[in-house]
């Protein structure tokens, strides 16, 4: 298997892990599921943090990078159109519709962005380990990049994911706004 799509697969399987949460949650009525629904609401709140901007941004990269110079992603020919929509949009859909319009516990927190921050540091580690033992880099942008610019690359794309974020939190808030609810006025007898 190619690692690109080691690395895409990577990418699907933090979506998947993250949206069978919401599957869970809305599967179980009470707490005689396996877990309480707090539990499954808390764990798929904090999954989702990192994966809804993740995608968001793979979207923003792959399809960007794809439109301006595919040879930057593959060495070898593109994915047929219908599996590549699969992997680098139908993911970014799916958990951009549930985190909209389905998910109401969600509340911006600072901590949300530390959590971002680990996960681009630990990414940019791995990326390094990969090259080390496979003497290539996943991406033959990176191989374009020195070491300084990947470093800027991998802070850049980090500097995208919080904006997303941001920008999620804050539509997010648009379609979740509480109404007010309506107050029975005392008749006033003239």
């Amino acid at each position: 298997m190619s690692k690109i799509y080691q690395l895409v697969l990577h990418a699907l399987g933090i979506a998947s892990f993250s949206y069978s949460f919401s599957i869970l949650h809305s599967l179980s009525k009470g707490e005689s599921f396996f877990f309480s629904i707090h539990v499954i609401s808390f764990l798929k709140n904090w999954f989702m943090v990192i994966a809804v901007p993740l995608e968001g941004l793979i979207s923003i990269l792959y399809w960007g990078i794809l439109i301006y110079d595919e040879k930057l992603l593959f060495d070898k020919p593109r994915l047929p159109i219908l599996i590549d929509l699969g992997f680098h949009l139908i993911p970014a859909i799916c958990l951009w519709t549930d985190f909209l319009f389905f998910t109401k516990e969600f509340r911006k927190s600072h901590s949300h962005i530390f959590y971002l921050l680990l996960f681009a540091f630990s990414y940019a580690v791995w990326i390094q380990f990969y090259f080390i033992k496979f003497g290539t880099w996943p991406y033959p942008l990176l191989s374009k990049l020195e070491s300084q610019q990947r470093v800027g690359f991998y802070f850049a794309c980090f500097a995208l994911c919080t904006g997303i974020y941001h920008m999620g939190a804050f539509v997010h808030t648009i379609f979740n706004k509480s109404l007010p609810v309506p107050t029975k006025q005392k008749d006033k007898a003239l």
